[in-house]
């Protein structure tokens, strides 16, 4: 998953793919509390506060119990380790991710935004275009003071080049006349 960048290519469903927005955490190596879910085919590890599709509906992973059926099949065990975390985006909402064995299908965001995301194109591409204007915020605040600066650089390169332009033209209109 670290290796995973921007514009790359990842499953979201066992019929379709998805290009990666951000790769949040892919630069800052946090640790934190992350749960193991494994089934008899296949693990997968995430934060608690992840979305992940349980029984065909998207809960928060801390919710997730013994018996639950994950898409890969029912967790036999849950693991509670410390290590550090990275979390493709995608451009879908969703991705096929897994430790080992067969991948399971996961939200690509936080369960307080995840369910919205999913469920909303309109909301999927304006939180996926903050998300990119963002990069790899290791919070909220983070992420939107470097969003605000981004698109003030932004606002001052476009102006400083509209002036730029106007003094050419109109350099060019007084030698013209001369």
């Amino acid at each position: 998953m670290s290796a995973l960048r921007a514009g790359d290519l990842v499953l979201d469903s066992s019929t379709s793919s998805s290009r990666i927005i951000v790769n949040q955490h892919a630069e800052t190596r946090r640790i934190t509390t992350k749960l193991t879910f494994h089934t008899a085919d296949s693990s997968i590890s995430m934060t608690p506060d992840h979305g992940v599709f349980v029984n065909g509906v998207l809960i928060a992973a801390s919710q997730v119990r013994v018996g639950a059926r994950l898409t890969t099949g029912a967790v036999v065990w849950i693991m509670k380790a410390e290590s550090a975390i990275i979390n493709p985006v995608t451009a879908s909402g969703t991705i096929l991710a897994c430790d080992t064995g067969a991948p399971i299908l996961a939200a690509s965001h936080p369960i307080w935004i995840a369910s919205i995301v999913v469920d909303s194109t309109v909301t999927r591409i304006l939180v996926n275009a903050a998300l990119l204007l963002a990069g790899d915020a290791e919070s909220i605040s983070s992420g939107v003071a470097a969003a605000v600066m981004r698109l003030t650089m932004s606002i001052a390169i476009g102006a400083t080049a509209a002036r730029a332009l106007r003094m050419r033209k109109a350099s060019s209109a007084s030698l013209s006349s001369a």
